[in-house]
C-alpha cells in the first residue's frame, strides 16, 4: 500500500473516531459505591472532584454519607446524639447539606464541612423550626426550607450564621438549588397550584408549566448558565420533564414505556439527569439522560448482563459522572456512572498514528 492510500485509510479511520466521540449518548461504566452495614443506600449528588453525598441504612436507621477517595464513610453524630440523615447535596468545595432527626418526627437541617457537622437552627433555640437543606454553592450558602410551629414553610438561603425568608406569593415555598452566581430555584404554592420559581437578585419569578401538564410544577436543579431543570405534572402519576432556558420551556419528552419523567440535575454542558416511572406501575422505575435533544434510557448504555438496574438518577457533574440509585433486585446500592471511550475511536487513532510514523520513516530523506 502506499503511502497516499495509507494515509486516505487512516483519514477515513480518524473520521470515523470522530464521529464514534461526537455520540450523544457515551456508554458508561458502574461503579458500586457499596453500603456500610449491608442495608440499602443512595448517592443523592456528586461534585467536580468525584465525591459523592448521600444515605445509607445501619440497622434500618438512614445515615448520610460522603465517598471520597473509593472509600464511603458516615458524616458522625452530634455531641453523642445518634442522628438519623440523609446527605442531599455536595459542592465543589466539600461542602455537605442535608437533614437530620435527632429526636422522632423533627428535621432539621446540616451542614457539614471539613470534618465538622452543624445544626443549622440550634440557634433558634427551643422553638427552632423544623426544615431540609437540599443544596449549597461553593460559597457556602445553602438552601432549603424551614417550617416554623404554627406557620407555613418557607423557602431560605442560609449563609455564615444569617437566614433570609424568600417568601411566598402563596401559602408557602422550597428551594431546591443554588447555583455559583446566587440564583436559586423551587416551587411555590399559588392560588391556582405550585408552581417552579426562579428567584433572582431578590424577586421570585413564577417560571409556569408545561402546556399539557398544568397542574402543577417544581425546579429541582439550575446550572451556572441560569438553565432549570425540573418537573411538570397533571395528576398523580402524570407527567414530563422539562428544561426552562431564560423564557423558553422544552419539554424532554418520554423514553420506552416510562411516560412519567421528572428531571432531578442538570450540568454546565446542559445535560440533564433523572428517573421515568410507568404509569400504571410506579415503583417500575429507570434513570434517563437528556442531551442535546435526545432523551435515552441509561440502563441501554450500561452493562447490565448480570441484571442491575439503574433506578434513579440524581445529580451529574460537568465531567458527566451520574449518581443515584441501582440495584439487583430489591437490593439498592448507591452506584456512579463514569463515561467510557469507545474502544474502536481509540483503535482507529492509534492506527493513523502508527500509518503516519510509518510514512514519515520511509519519507526520510538519504544523507
Amino acid at each position: 500500500m502506499s503511502c497516499r492510500s495509507a494515509i486516505l485509510l487512516g483519514v477515513v479511520c480518524f473520521t470515523c473516531s470522530a464521529a464514534c466521540f461526537a455520540a450523544p449518548a457515551p456508554r458508561y461504566e458502574v461503579v458500586d459505591l457499596g453500603t456500610l452495614d449491608g442495608w440499602p443506600a443512595g448517592a443523592c449528588d456528586i461534585n467536580a472532584g468525584g465525591q459523592v453525598a448521600g444515605y445509607y441504612y445501619s440497622s434500618r436507621q438512614e445515615r448520610a454519607f460522603l465517598y471520597d477517595g473509593g472509600v464511603m464513610r458516615d458524616i458522625g453524630d452530634l455531641s453523642g446524639i445518634r442522628l438519623t440523615a440523609e446527605a442531599r447535596a455536595i459542592s465543589d468545595a466539600g461542602h455537605v447539606v442535608g437533614d437530620m432527626r435527632p429526636y422522632e418526627g423533627h428535621r432539621y437541617p446540616f451542614l457539614y464541612h471539613n470534618g465538622t457537622l452543624t445544626d443549622l437552627t440550634d440557634s433558634f433555640g427551643d422553638d427552632r423550626p423544623e426544615g431540609v437543606a437540599h443544596d449549597v454553592n461553593n460559597a457556602g450558602h445553602v438552601v432549603g426550607y424551614l417550617d416554623f410551629p404554627n406557620e407555613t414553610a418557607h423557602a431560605f438561603v442560609y449563609h455564615d450564621g444569617t437566614w433570609t425568608d424568600l417568601g411566598t406569593p402563596g401559602h408557602s415555598s422550597e428551594a431546591f438549588a443554588v447555583n455559583e452566581a446566587g440564583q436559586i430555584v423551587g416551587s411555590a404554592d399559588l392560588p391556582t397550584g405550585s408552581h417552579a420559581f426562579l428567584y433572582d437578585a431578590g424577586t421570585m419569578i413564577d417560571l409556569g408549566t408545561l402546556p399539557d401538564y398544568t397542574y402543577a410544577s417544581r425546579a429541582y436543579d439550575i446550572n451556572d448558565l441560569g438553565q432549570v431543570a425540573g418537573y411538570s405534572y397533571a395528576g398523580q402519576q402524570q407527567g414530563h420533564a422539562f428544561l426552562y432556558d431564560h423564557g423558553t420551556m422544552t419539554d424532554l419528552g418520554t423514553f420506552g414505556e416510562y411516560q412519567t419523567v421528572v428531571a432531578r440535575s442538570i450540568n454546565n454542558h446542559g445535560q440533564i439527569v433523572g428517573t421515568g416511572f410507568k404509569i400504571d406501575y410506579p415503583t417500575s422505575r429507570h434513570a434517563f439522560l437528556w442531551d442535546s435533544g435526545t432523551i435515552i434510557d441509561l440502563n441501554m448504555l450500561i452493562d447490565t448482563s448480570d441484571g442491575m438496574t439503574f433506578k434513579n438518577a440524581w445529580g451529574i457533574n460537568d465531567a458527566g459522572w451520574i449518581v443515584g440509585i441501582g440495584g439487583v433486585g430489591q437490593a439498592e446500592h448507591a452506584i456512579m456512572l463514569r463515561p467510557v471511550p469507545e474502544p474502536s475511536a481509540a483503535l482507529s487513532l492509534t492506527l493513523f498514528g502508527l500509518i503516519l510514523l510509518a510514512c514519515r520513516v520511509r519519507w526520510r530523506p538519504i544523507r
